[in-house]
């Protein structure tokens, strides 16, 4: 389905939408994301209206548990913008946490090193996106992790 000419001069990288929204269906998926980033959750946000994704915002974890617990969303778009450690952290928080369970985690961050990215994973994550963002790779992997569903579960690191 292709995007509305006039989101296009906003957003030259978005030519079309995922392929999830083939208009067959008229349930859209809440997409939870959390970021202190309000620039970035802005971007994020309006990117995912356009993909027309339901949106979540949350600025600190413990809004993010309280939301995941009332809402359900179908997937997590997580801003890693602290320390590494913190951020494994928090993905670990968030994956043991029972309302958490499988819902996808996609991992937004600036390390780059293979190493990193498998910790990510064998914390919890199921995708690492490194900033700054790759707006089409980013909508193909929200619409990939949607499509897999609950039962998917993290990837495997193998790490720790």
């Amino acid at each position: 389905m292709d995007v509305p000419f006039y989101f296009t001069n906003f957003f030259p990288m978005l030519t079309e939408l995922p392929a999830f929204f083939s208009g067959e269906s008229e349930v859209y998926p809440e997409v939870l994301i959390e970021s202190r980033n309000a620039d970035l959750r802005f971007l994020l946000k309006t990117s995912l209206i356009i993909w027309q994704y339901r949106v979540i915002e949350s600025a600190g974890l413990t809004d993010t548990r309280e939301i995941i617990d009332e809402q359900k969303p179908a997937l997590i778009l997580l801003d890693c913008d602290s320390r590494f450690e913190d951020a494994l952290l928090k993905i670990r928080g968030l994956r043991q946490s029972r309302a958490v369970g499988q819902i996808p985690i996609i991992v937004l961050s600036d390390y780059s090193e293979k190493y990193n990215q498998e910790l990510f994973y064998a914390a919890g994550a199921n995708e690492h996106l490194l900033k700054p963002i790759d707006f089409e790779r980013l909508a193909s992997l929200i619409d990939e992790n949607i499509r897999r569903g609950y039962h998917s579960g993290p990837r495997s690191g193998g790490l720790l």
